[in-house]
């Protein structure tokens, strides 16, 4: 049994972390639901996160079967791409508390400076353009 899915297997894509994120959103969708069902039952809400669940499970089931690689390959990248802008976002998030950013006026290049330390000549480490701001 064990060589026959072996078998089957090969030349399929398999899991990558977008399949293993949309099997977790489906999960996570269908927890939602069942709050959703108990709270206000028969409810539309209810029934599209139940169908967003689905459509989750059922395309991440695709990815793994699939034989297209190159397809599978640039969602995957599409999907890095949002997932690293997140996480950019999530880290100047935790760290606004201590710094402030700004973006260079030529290049537009994201700079870090300590708050609370008045109005600073900022040199963009980029370009070299040199502007003023108030921290």
């Amino acid at each position: 049994m064990k060589e026959k899915f072996i078998r089957f297997m090969q030349g399929r894509y398999g899991v990558d972390a977008f399949s293993k994120f949309l099997t977790t959103a489906s999960l996570v969708f269908l927890v939602l639901n069942l709050v959703v069902g108990m709270i206000w039952p028969g409810n539309l809400l209810s029934t599209a996160l139940w169908l967003c669940a689905i459509f989750c499970l059922v395309f991440s089931y695709i990815r793994m079967f699939s034989k297209n690689h190159t397809a599978r390959y640039r969602e995957y990248n599409l999907f890095l791409r949002y997932k690293n802008k997140f996480d950019n976002w999530l880290s100047r998030v935790k760290q606004s508390r201590d710094y402030r950013f700004f973006r260079c006026p030529d290049c537009k290049q994201l700079i870090r400076v300590p708050r609370g330390k008045g109005k600073l000549r900022i040199t963009c480490p980029k370009c070299r353009k040199v502007f003023e701001r108030k921290s």
